[in-house]
């Protein structure tokens, strides 16, 4: 197989061999081979022997003055490893800090290997049908986000391969998935533009996995603007890519509450619409104005979200055919803690209930 090849240097023996480990016993073992030396003359023949475009040579410190004259007769990217987080020289491209999780530190190896190359690290394909379950509303507030991050939590839980991605400008969900990395989605678009038939390897690459919940994420875009400017044909090929890698049962996509292209083109490619609505005049209108839009009817089904036991307002009516009800929880009035927001039992209940009903028949009301 195609593995990227790190030959790590380093005197600090026992971290090197932790590393090592981790990569035999995660899932990088997929994708990485590691090689352990303390001395860099002693690395010389593996790297006389590896492909230069798939081997990443990474140094701790006090090997740092004899790379310079490594790099014309290893020509393969150059790293290596600092015990301060916060340094700032003319070696700050080839950086990278010491003390960060494993799984950070190797993903952020292989994202350089990638820039350094322009071209990702290939992965096998993981043989799966992917469908793409959209969560979508004609008005915000209505709970979608965190009904997306428990379709994909509950979704995890029953092992399946999911990856959670938010199309919103300004997303809630990045309180909750605080781990990953800022940039994330950022550098994908900017790497899918330069490259788009390699979506599926970059997405592998900076995607981070819920330390709680399972669920492989993406980082809300962190800027306005360049989330304004996801275009339809953006989302197209990142659907695209990841569909054909194989590696995702699901992709939960938390959709804005608006009518922007990029919207309409993800809910004409989703598979299963949840589109949720609330005993609510002003949303409910909206809704029948709205409710036509990619032309994604048949495959919408129309979830009452805070139901209190009682409704108002006539669905029917409004053209608005109810699939289900999601519970109305008081204690989210006032949230401190945003792993309140999966950890919540009978509202967790419900959207289990939903995706059994959805993905496999189950009753659901």
């Amino acid at each position: 197989m195609n593995h990227l090849l790190l030959v790590w240097v380093d005197h600090h023996a026992e971290y090197a061999n932790r590393l090592e480990q981790f990569v035999r016993t995660s899932e990088y073992r997929d994708k990485l081979q590691i090689r352990l030396f303390t001395q860099l003359s002693y690395a010389s023949q593996c790297l006389k022997e590896a492909d230069p475009n798939r081997c990443v040579l990474v140094c701790s410190e006090p090997f740092r003055e004899a790379m310079p004259a490594s790099a014309e007769q290893f020509p393969c990217l150059h790293m290596y490893v600092s015990e301060d987080k916060n340094r700032s020289s003319a070696h700050a491209g080839t950086l990278i800090y010491r003390y960060q999780p494993l799984r950070s530190l190797l993903k952020e190896l292989m994202l350089r290997q990638t820039e350094y190359r322009g071209s990702p690290v290939s992965i096998p394909s993981g043989g799966r049908s992917t469908r793409i379950l959209s969560l979508y509303s004609s008005v915000g507030g209505y709970g979608k986000s965190v009904t997306a991050l428990n379709m994909a939590a509950v979704l995890s839980s029953q092992h399946k391969s999911v990856l959670y991605l938010s199309l919103e400008t300004v997303s809630a969900s990045g309180l909750l998935l605080q781990d990953g990395k800022t940039d994330s989605f950022s550098r994908l678009l900017y790497l899918m533009k330069k490259s788009p038939e390699t979506v599926a390897a970059y997405v592998d690459a900076l995607k981070s996995r819920h330390p709680a919940y399972g669920f492989d994420y993406l980082m809300p875009l962190p800027n306005i603007h360049e989330a304004d400017e996801l275009s339809a044909d953006d989302v197209g090929t990142l659907l695209a890519g990841i569909r054909s890698s194989g590696s995702f049962d699901y992709v939960v996509l938390d959709l804005e509450s608006s009518v922007h292209p990029r919207n309409e083109h993800a809910l004409s490619l989703s598979d299963t619409v949840v589109w949720l609505v609330a005993d609510d005049l002003y949303g409910l209108n909206k809704t029948r104005q709205m409710k036509n839009i990619a032309g994604v009817e048949d495959k919408t089904c129309f979830v009452l979200n805070k139901y209190t036991g009682i409704t108002g307002n006539d669905m029917e009516s409004f053209g608005v055919s109810l699939y289900g009800k999601l519970p109305y929880i008081p204690e989210w009035k006032t949230i401190t803690e945003p792993a309140a927001w999966v950890n919540e039992p009978v509202f967790t209940d419900g959207v289990n209930r939903l995706a059994q009903s959805l993905l496999e028949g189950a009753e659901f009301s």
